[in-house]
This record gives C-alpha cells, structure tokens and sequence, in this order.
C-alpha cells in the first residue's frame, strides 16, 4: 500500500510472557481505535512474529503530518491512559517508539508480510544518503514479491517528552535509528528470501547499520470517514 498522509510513527516491542492474549485483545479493541479517533491519525497496522524476539510487535501509524505526533489530541491520550491500558501497557517490554517523515513510499494494496530496517548512516553523510535511500527503494520495489517499499526519516527529538503512558510501560529501548525503511511483501518466506539483498542495498546507499526484522499482518483499522 502507498502510505497515507506525509508522516507516520513506527512502535516495535516485546511482551511479557502470558500477557499475548490479552494483549492482542486489547490493542483490536480499545488501543488502535482510540488511536484512529485522534485527528490527524488515519490507519493503523499491527503485525506480528513469535520468533521475533525482542521486538515480537510492530506496529506502524500513518499521519497526516509529522505535527500529529505532538497534537493536542495524541497528547492527551498519551497522559490519560484508560484502565485496560495500566492494565496491558506494563507488559510491552523493550519499547521502541519514532516519529518519521515520509521520504519515499511506492506501491499499492495491503501485502500479508512487512520487513523493518532501522538504518543508521554516519552523520556527515545525512543528505547523501538520504538521496540514496530514496533511489534504492525503487531498486527494493522491483524484487520478486514485494508490494511496496516506504522510507521515513527519523525525527528522533520529538519521541523524548514523558507522558502518563511512558510511566506505566518498562524503561524504553534506546536503539539509535536515522532512517526506516518498511518493506511490504506478499509473505514472510519472501522477506526471508530477499533479505540480503534488501540489506546489501542498504548498504551501497549509506546504511552503516541495520536492523532487519520481518512480521505477518495481524490487523489494519482506518480512521472514520
């Protein structure tokens, strides 16, 4: 799918062992609703890999614009979280949260897998490999079974501020990050099959590291028309 909006947050994070059930139940339920209500928020994705530890969830926020992330409305949920949420919150370890703008995002329709690449670039090469990036997505775009191909750039100052949910989930992942590229394909045996090669692009463009994790949709939810 071709991401809407010109920004979007990207959340990875483990769980407690025990608490996947309840998790799932309530992140369909109650958390991406209450997300897709806040003006400015206008579809949300959860996918998922058991295998895929320390970030077992990611889940992707597509916004109209990179101000969504500090809106009065997101603020105000993020400082009143529901009781569910004190309830679930606490289990989602080794959190991972980051505002992007999009740089580049190609394709169309809802694919059945996506790859995360968190890129880090050395500093004295931020807009050449910006540049890059963008030109080696449509070189990602063109491999057997992907879908669509999207590049954020990490705003990473906006994700800081502490707010009433921070103070209920365990510490948050420090993982330093410039760039994402997400990465959407038919299936996860895809991914797996052209990981290398999606790194190695990475690579010629700048990446000095990188994070590659791969996960299945498990739900998608558009904000009300």
């Amino acid at each position: 799918m071709s991401l809407r909006g010109t920004a979007f947050i990207v959340i990875w994070h483990d769980l407690i062992a025990g608490s996947e059930s309840e998790f799932e139940r309530w992140h369909t339920e109650e958390h991406m609703p209450e997300r897709l209500g806040v003006p400015g928020f206008l579809r949300g994705s959860r996918y998922m890999n058991w295998k895929q530890s320390p970030h077992v969830c990611f889940t992707l926020y597509e916004l109209a614009h990179i101000e969504t992330f500090r809106s009065p409305g997101y603020l105000a949920r993020l400082n009143a979280p529901t009781d569910w949420s004190n309830r679930v919150q606490p289990s989602m370890t080794n959190f991972l949260r980051g505002a992007c703008e999009t740089v580049v995002s190609l394709g169309d329709g809802t694919a059945g897998a996506v790859a995360t690449l968190r890129i880090r670039i050395d500093a004295e090469a931020s807009q050449a490999s910006r540049v890059d990036l963008a030109v080696a997505s449509f070189k990602v775009f063109d491999l057997p079974g992907v879908t669509s191909v999207h590049l954020g750039s990490h705003q990473a100052a906006l994700a800081n501020a502490p707010t009433g949910e921070t103070a209920i989930r365990p510490p948050p992942s420090q993982t330093a990050f410039d760039f994402v590229w997400i990465v959407e394909a038919v299936d996860l045996a895809t991914l797996e099959r052209e990981a290398g090669r999606i790194e190695a692009l990475a690579t010629a463009a700048g990446a000095a590291s990188i994070d590659f994790a791969a996960y299945q949709l498990g739900f998608q939810l558009r904000a009300p028309v």
